[in-house]
């Protein structure tokens, strides 16, 4: 309830409770009370704080509230937990809250109008898991202002393009690293005003490239009387020529204009089927991808009689693919990728085949270290296995992969895949475990376990994979540090990956012992939930595209290139040994150009 405002004569104490209770109910019923005298008493309705609720505030970065913040609220703990699921919005002050909430932990995520989106944990990742938010906390959380790119788009006359719409795609992080081509990192689209300005505001920072008539953030956006046309980038090119616009934090790049090419775009069409055991009703998405990067260019949906047509393509070559959901998770159908060529004209009759998904159903076990204890191996809770990402990797080029939350318990089930041969990383791990072994249960009780860590899994149509156990063993090594040029004052490369390749001769072969990362813009790296044990630890420069996610899956997973890393790692000679929960840091590399 809100303030009540009364004013009152000071000659009559109100000290009491009924007087009180009867002014209360005057103003619930007459709305207003005002007397003459000039005293002012404020009667306020306090709730008091409640076991069951999670109260805040949401401020920007200077401060200031955020009025009508969409908030959001998750129950943590995978797949076996309840389903909880709230949202709401700030009001005026910036505030919020959720009430009636059963004990647990909680993360929260918050998205408001030129602000950065963002999801919140009551604490930074710790060893053992995260902290979160619980049922009686009040929080006061911030949002970064986004950045703002704002231009002009004209045609070969200098006129103004009038209701084009306009894109901002995220390309490079604020490390200066391409990000992953999976999606299509699309984070703002407006349409030109009548005098062909644009304004995209709530980036975040990093390079983006800004596209006119570029496929849209969401298919069923609005049409425009410019969708036939091949898309034009900054400042007046094709993708492969486009220039980068560059945001630091929430500044505003201004002056961005673009020079509209007005070139005709072509068709991709044809009609998708499905395979007798993959018929869902459902509705039919198709994406498209560049054949070469595995960019994404746009998705869209067939239409009721399972029609297709993508429309405004430049000549290029494209890999088509199609899915279709199902009314149960373990449903749906997906097709393999069709490769299409466009050279100057339509491509039309185009058909894709649907048949079902696959699966893979397993569980995380646990080896704790024996008694008595290493002396480094502090005693820690059981690890938090919901915490855990588990995702297969296919190793052909498709546009989506399987990811699945591990449950409390350690199971999980990776849903929706292709067939053909995957891989499986596991990524969050716990801080003091390491993956020990990756294996599938025998079909016959006379046969050993099977290591899944070399060769994947291979799955055909349809098939339910189960009995895949991942162990994780407690007592991880870590190692963090920094590269620095072999000669003074020279300037390392932009990107560097640093490897850890087992020096024990009869561990060449084990996957799960090779390590490897990416440094940051500093050169600084960190390679945590390491196997203790003896390491040769190498540096190498890598390619711009090895560092987006499609081109950078594990090398060990590839047996040549395992063999590779250890002729390096036994030339260079660097040996580092880890000891169960050794933690080094402050390691110092040096990095080298290799001559040709």
């Amino acid at each position: 309830m809100n303030a009540i405002r009364s004013s009152i004569s000071p000659k009559r104490p109100i000290g009491d409770g009924l007087i009180r209770s009867s002014l209360l109910a005057l103003c619930l019923i007459a709305g207003s009370v005002v007397l003459s005298q000039p005293h002012t008493l404020v009667l306020a309705s306090v709730k008091p704080q409640r076991s069951n609720t999670i109260t805040g505030r949401i401020v920007g970065d200077d401060g200031q509230p955020v009025p009508e913040a969409s908030v959001s609220l998750a129950l943590a703990g995978g797949n076996n937990a309840p389903s909880i699921n709230r949202s709401t919005a700030t009001d005026d002050g910036g505030f919020f809250h959720f009430s009636a909430l059963p004990s647990g932990d909680y993360y929260i995520w918050v998205n408001a109008l030129g602000y950065l989106s963002d999801t919140f944990n009551a604490g930074e990742r710790k060893e053992g898991g995260r902290t979160y938010f619980h049922p009686s906390d009040s929080v006061t959380l911030t949002l970064k202002k986004g950045g703002v790119i704002t231009g002009k788009v004209v045609n070969s006359k200098n006129e103004p393009v009038i209701g084009a719409f306009v894109g901002a795609i995220w390309v490079r992080d604020h490390f200066d690293r391409l990000l992953q081509p999976r999606s299509i990192h699309k984070r703002a689209e407006v349409q030109t005003d009548d005098r062909g300005v644009y304004r995209l505001f709530g980036l975040t920072p990093g390079g983006y490239l800004i596209v006119v008539n570029g496929r849209p953030i969401l298919p069923s956006r609005q049409t425009s009387s410019y969708d036939g046309d091949a898309p034009t980038y900054y400042p007046s090119a094709t993708r492969a020529e486009a220039s980068e616009v560059v945001i630091r934090g929430h500044e505003e790049a201004s002056g961005i204009d673009i020079q509209y090419r007005s070139e005709q775009g072509w068709q991709i069409s044809g009609s998708v089927k499905n395979s007798a055991a993959a018929k869902t009703g459902n509705s039919t998405y198709l994406k498209l991808t560049q054949a070469a990067t595995g960019i994404p260019i746009t998705e869209i949906y067939a239409d009721a009689a399972s029609r297709f047509s993508f429309v405004g393509l430049p000549d290029g070559d494209y890999v088509l693919t199609a899915m279709q959901g199902g009314g149960r998770e373990e449903e749906g159908a997906a097709s393999s990728p069709v490769t299409v060529t466009v050279r100057g004209a339509d491509v039309e009759g185009v058909e894709v085949t649907l048949t079902p998904f696959s699966s893979i159903t397993g569980s995380f076990v646990t080896s704790p270290l024996p008694t008595p204890r290493p002396s480094a191996c502090r005693q820690t809770s059981a690890p938090r296995l919901g915490d855990i990402r588990l995702e297969a990797y296919s190793q052909l080029r498709v546009p989506w992969s399987s990811q699945s939350s591990v449950n409390n318990a350690g199971g999980f089930k990776l849903l929706k895949i292709v067939s053909g041969n995957y891989r499986l990383l596991a990524t969050n791990l716990p801080g003091a475990w390491y993956l020990q072994a990756m294996t599938l249960a025998p079909t016959a009780a006379t046969q050993p376990p099977q290591d899944v860590t070399r060769a994947g899994l291979t799955l055909k149509s349809g098939e339910h994979l189960q009995g895949v156990t991942i162990t994780l063993a407690e007592g991880a090594a870590s190692v963090r540090g920094q590269i620095r040029a072999d000669k003074e004052g020279a300037r390392l490369p932009t990107y560097l990956r640093v490897h850890l390749i087992p020096a024990e001769r009869e561990e060449a072969d084990n996957v799960l012992r090779f390590a490897e990362t990416f440094t940051r813009d500093n050169g600084e790296f960190s390679l945590t939930n390491l196997v203790p044990g003896r390491y040769w630890i190498i540096v190498r420069s890598a390619s711009e595209a090895e560092t987006v996610d499609l081109e950078s899956r594990p090398a060990a997973w590839d047996a040549e290139s395992r063999a590779t890393l250890r002729r390096e790692a036994q030339s260079s000679k660097i040996e580092i040994e880890l000891q169960p929960c050794q933690s080094t840091g402050n390691y110092t590399l040096r990095y080298a150009p290799v001559s040709k």
